[in-house]
């Protein structure tokens, strides 16, 4: 009787170990994500009726989005502001200044998806976008084309500078600053 009683809790251990290796490929194939090839961003502001042209690099993060099942699909990034670049040295240095992104304090900007939808031939992505330790919620149109093994996503917002406090009131910079973000993963 012992003998039967061990051999059933073997057999319990083993199919026990075999469902737990299961589900964990299982959950690890469900976060697959993919190898980020390349990205761009670039901003662009207003600032005494010329347009300042900016741009930010080194996107790192969980970009797992499949254009078929949209829904369930998961993007959660940041960028170092550090690799904040407009051409000119010195406006680079007082942008990274507590007056707009602190980057000493907040070293990173991150966009992370709360979920997706599609209207025509366009993607919805509603994400929270955290800038100087404020998140706020935004919408970002992009389109999802694949190609040659590769997912090349693009998408374009406009924000406020102010409801992250980047910078303060100004007769000669403008609120709102157009963003357009470009990212190409191995699908």
């Amino acid at each position: 009787m012992r003998l039967f009683r061990y051999t059933n809790q073997a057999n319990r251990t083993k199919c026990f170990g075999m469902g737990f290796m299961l589900l964990v490929m299982t959950l690890m194939a469900t976060k697959a994500q993919s190898q980020v090839v390349s990205s761009s961003i670039a901003f662009a502001i207003q600032n005494t009726g010329l347009t300042v042209n900016g741009t930010l690099s080194g996107l790192k993060g969980e970009i797992n989005f499949n254009p078929e099942k949209y829904a369930s699909s998961v993007i959660e990034v940041s960028v170092p502001v550090s690799s904040l670049k407009t051409g000119i040295e010195m406006r680079d240095t007082h942008l990274k200044k507590e007056e707009y992104f602190d980057a000493n304090k907040y070293q990173e900007i991150s966009l992370k998806s709360s979920f997706f939808g599609k209207r025509n031939d366009q993607y919805l992505g509603y994400f929270v976008l955290t800038i100087k330790g404020v998140s706020r919620n935004v919408t970002i149109p992009f389109s999802a084309l694949s190609q040659n093994g590769l997912l090349i996503l693009e998408g374009e917002f406009t924000m406020d500078r102010l409801d992250y406090k980047i910078g303060g009131k100004s007769l000669v910079l403008s609120n709102q600053v157009k963003v357009k973000i470009k990212v190409i993963v191995k699908q």
